[in-house]
């Protein structure tokens, strides 16, 4: 092996290292980022789970010092301690503990019923009337307990056994301090649905309340009495302080695995503990696996096609400097040997920029006569060409070689070119010449520009329909997707609306397919004229239409849709008998929905348009003055 063919040889063992060095370091850094990105995903879980857990808590014990409160003045209040110590009251005095009692309620969120005992655990008052459930056993004996009168407040559930609501209750006392009776209040697992509810826990999580028997008092999702009590999970404890504690475990009402926050509340004998379902994060990051797997295969290719482009390319460099030696034996014979290399080559002297030799190939490259004739036929005393080729000259002055660079130059003939430049520095007959080497590659930058047209075609067509040239349905869904996570974030109204053309299958039976398709684009170029460039207009099925309302109430959508309408229905066809109709649905987005609900709401309300007569508009809400 020649001392070329060794330096080519390291050469491409130098780029083969190269390349696999890059592949292993794109490698390690997207397993990196999916480490961090699956960390980051965990460490946001909890802190959402924690804050739910947080809210909870503090809501339960700000009702409950609102309760103590209202216990503080009941037992200051004379006309409670007379009527635990048998004292009658008059009408007028009961109407006002009544009305004090249920003033305290109403001002209190989740607080359904106030009793008041007497101290042999005998109803005394009620702010409910009707049948009046016992009290635990537990509770009574509370009141009786000496050794506990430092406990002032009582916080429970009704009972063992899943029952469904927390008491709270507080001793009353006489002018002696001596115990007289006991105000007991009731907070329904009903009432706290609504709060249960705000503290975000997810479709598939659960919000649990325990007391301090470790008694489950109420539950989100409400359940029948028979669930209230599941068997207790086996735990992953992933943190854990004084009175807050996160773990991983299977979800009472089942076994799907969730992720608990499960804290104590500072001043009362409570545990709040909420779920959160995290299968959506885990699917996100199977997700970003797989996409960095095809990232890194697709990574691989590209770098495989390019460092075997570059050893080509190093194996001819190599040729050509085993070349330019072989010009010291023999000038006749180097020229020869330049004159058959299937590159473009061109030899321009450093000082004077006189060009001395250019091959044929780079004759018929830039245009410099035919490339067939002899270099300088004419015979040596002609003047040699100034190389006048722009940036490369400007390079040369410069001293820049540069190397598989690609320009766009600009040919004696006004046409412009992509052309590769390498560029080597030789020295011949005593003086320094830039050898210029020249590849065409206008082929490649066509192709590259009509494959980006094409995909760019490819895309357009499969977001859009063909016909109507509206977006399709899976364009219209995404959109949808992507509007309800924005109004959920920004907390802005979202209409949608779905219409039907009456009796469509019957018209094109009758007038035929191309009078359909006529029918079909001029309620799309309708719906265009009548709604805002941000409205998102779909062809979703053959004569069934979606429009989604950004920003929009209700109401401003029904305006729009009931215009297309009456504008449809006053558009005359020649070739059809009667006007063309169409039934709709309009709705509009509310918490928790999802794009399918939504969607399946507004073409149920479009359904029932249909079956009431048709060429009509129906709302799930009722619309204000229009």
């Amino acid at each position: 092996m020649d001392s070329g063919g060794i330096r080519a040889f390291k050469s491409a063992l130098g780029v083969r290292l190269a390349s696999i060095a890059l592949l292993l370091a794109f490698l390690a850094l997207l397993t990196f980022d999916l480490a961090r990105d699956r960390a980051a995903r965990e460490r946001e879980s909890e802190q959402r789970v924690a804050a739910a857990s947080q809210y909870l808590a503090n809501q339960l014990s700000d009702t409950l010092r609102d309760i103590d409160l209202v216990f503080d003045a009941l037992g200051d209040n004379p006309l409670v301690a007379a009527h635990l110590n048998n004292q009658p009251l008059s009408q007028r005095e009961r109407d006002q503990l009544r009305h004090f009692v249920s003033t305290s309620i109403e001002r209190i969120a989740y607080l359904s019923q106030i009793r008041i005992v007497d101290f042999h655990c005998a109803p005394a008052f009620s702010s409910q009337s009707g049948r009046r459930k016992s009290l635990p056993d537990d509770l009574c004996a509370w009141m009786h307990e000496e050794g506990r009168r430092n406990d002032i407040f009582f916080t429970a559930s009704a009972g063992a056994g899943g029952n469904d609501e927390i008491l709270h209750a507080a001793r009353l006392y006489d002018a002696q301090h001596n115990v007289i009776g006991m105000a007991v209040a009731e907070l329904a697992e009903s009432s706290m649905q609504s709060m249960f509810a705000n503290a975000a826990a997810g479709e598939r999580g659960e919000v649990l309340i325990f007391d301090r028997f470790r008694h489950q008092a109420a539950a989100w999702p409400a359940r029948d009495s028979a669930d209230a009590q599941p068997a207790a999970a086996p735990r992953q404890m992933l943190w854990q302080e004084d009175k807050h504690q996160i773990y991983r475990a299977g979800a009472s009402s089942g076994r799907t695995p969730l992720l608990y926050s499960e804290r104590q509340l500072d001043n009362y004998p409570l545990t709040v503990a909420v779920g959160r379902d995290t299968s959506a994060d885990r699917a996100a990051f199977y997700w970003q696996l797989g996409s960095d797997v095809l990232v890194w295969l697709l990574l691989a290719v590209l770098v495989r096609w390019g460092a075997r482009q570059q050893v080509q390319h190093l194996c001819v460099g190599e040729r050509l400097l085993a070349c330019s030696e072989a010009l010291h034996d023999s000038e006749q014979r180097w020229r020869g040997l330049l004159a058959a290399v299937p590159l473009g080559i061109v030899l321009v002297d450093t000082e004077s920029e006189h060009v001395h030799f250019a091959n044929p190939a780079a004759r018929a490259l830039l245009d410099w006569g035919n490339p067939d004739d002899d270099w300088r036929a004419g015979g040596t005393d002609d003047p040699l060409p100034r190389f006048q080729l722009h940036p490369v000259i400007e390079w040369l002055r410069q001293g820049h070689l540069a190397h598989d660079q690609d320009i766009e130059i600009e040919r004696d003939t006004q046409t412009r070119l992509w052309v590769r430049i390498s560029m080597h520095n030789l020295r011949v007959e005593g003086r320094t010449q830039c050898m210029i080497t020249l590849t065409d590659r206008s082929e490649h930058y066509r192709l590259a520009e009509r494959l980006a047209d094409h995909q760019q075609q490819l895309d357009a067509m499969a977001r859009t329909d063909m016909l109507t040239r509206l977006a399709n349905r899976k364009s219209a869904e995404q959109a949808l997707s992507g509007e309800i996570h924005r109004s959920q974030r920004y907390d802005l109204p979202l209409s949608l609306a779905c219409f039907d053309i009456d009796h469509f299958h019957d018209f094109n039976e009758r007038y035929g397919r191309q009078a359909g398709d006529n029918v079909l684009i001029a309620v799309a170029n309708t719906l265009v004229d009548c709604t805002r460039a941000t409205d998102v207009c779909a062809r979703i099925a053959d004569e069934e239409f979606m429009v989604v309302f950004t920003n929009t109430s209700i109401d401003y959508a029904y305006q729009v849709v009931e215009r297309i309408r009456c504008k449809v229905a006053a558009t005359i066809f020649p070739f059809a008998e009667h006007n063309v109709t169409f039934s709709g649905g309009i709705t509009c987005w509310r918490l928790g929905d999802s794009a399918e609900a939504l969607a399946q709401r507004a073409e149920n309300l479009m359904n029932d348009a249909k079956h009431a007569g048709g060429n009509q508009l129906m709302c799930d809400e009722t619309l204000g003055p229009l």
